[in-house]
């Protein structure tokens, strides 16, 4: 095996251990140092493959997003041999959260993990997953469900309501814990009001559903609160392991279908 090791003494200094020891190398290239490093990698591997049969691999933290596409296009087997790149079929693998197509090579929007809304460009990915590439090295992997073809209204307004649902019902919780009831109604009445809630009892985990339907418990405080609407949808999606559990001991169950 051959690994050719690089850096530059020209960019600022992460590592404590020196530039050596810096990630993302490539990427810290100027771009005329980064035209000289391809040449020579390039020639490299020519005489290389003068010589014997080799496999290429750089290490994908130093590629750009782009360039991380093209890799994955180059060893996906769903990849279209004319067009370089895996294609959508179904409507559903390229209809965005606002009903519309999504094009290879649109500008998109979504909803970034901080709760704002990012803007960048689509790229097939497989199934219902785009490639959404922000900037040079920005990139992610998103559903069409968090997709946006044209601009959301409000674009400054920021989208975290499963954010600060996992929180306020944390905070719920705690007040429990600690018996402050006064504070937990005040918790309870900003979550759902007036409304009873319901726990989703998951029956091959032995445990309760947590908050946003994300991992289970078998602490019935640090459980996740649902309304009766969004137990009911959840327990029909899988009524052979699924029921909820109203404050009253209620119990909602529904027959597997046939």
């Amino acid at each position: 095996m051959v690994e050719i090791d690089y850096w530059a003494e020209t960019w600022p200094l992460d590592n404590c251990n020196g530039r050596r020891h810096d990630s993302h190398k490539l990427a810290r290239m100027e771009y005329l140092d980064r035209l000289r490093f391809r040449l020579e990698v390039a020639r490299v591997t020519s005489w290389l493959q003068s010589i014997a049969p080799v496999t290429i691999k750089e290490d994908e933290a130093d590629l750009t997003a782009l360039e991380c596409i093209q890799r994955r296009y180059a060893e996906s087997c769903h990849t279209d041999k004319i067009l370089g790149r895996p294609v959508s079929q179904q409507s559903y693998n390229h209809t965005s959260r606002d009903g519309q197509k999504i094009e290879h090579g649109a500008t998109v929007w979504f909803v970034g993990r901080d709760g704002r809304i990012g803007r960048g460009t689509a790229y097939y990915n497989i199934n219902s997953m785009w490639w959404v590439v922000c900037g040079k090295d920005g990139l992610s992997n998103l559903s069409t469900g968090e997709i946006f073809c044209q601009q959301p209204s409000d674009i400054r307004t920021k989208r975290n309501e499963r954010q600060r649902r996992a929180r306020l019902e944390g905070e719920l919780a705690s007040a429990v814990r600690r018996m402050d009831f006064r504070r937990a109604e005040t918790l309870k009445n900003i979550l759902f009001g007036s409304a009873p809630t319901f726990l989703i009892w998951a029956k091959d985990h032995g445990a309760y559903y947590r908050a946003n339907y994300s991992g289970y418990t078998t602490d019935t405080i640090a459980a996740g609160r649902y309304t009766r609407a969004e137990a009911e949808a959840e327990v029909r999606r899988v009524p052979h392991e699924l029921e909820a559990i109203g404050p009253d001991g209620e119990r909602i169950k529904f027959a597997r279908a046939a």
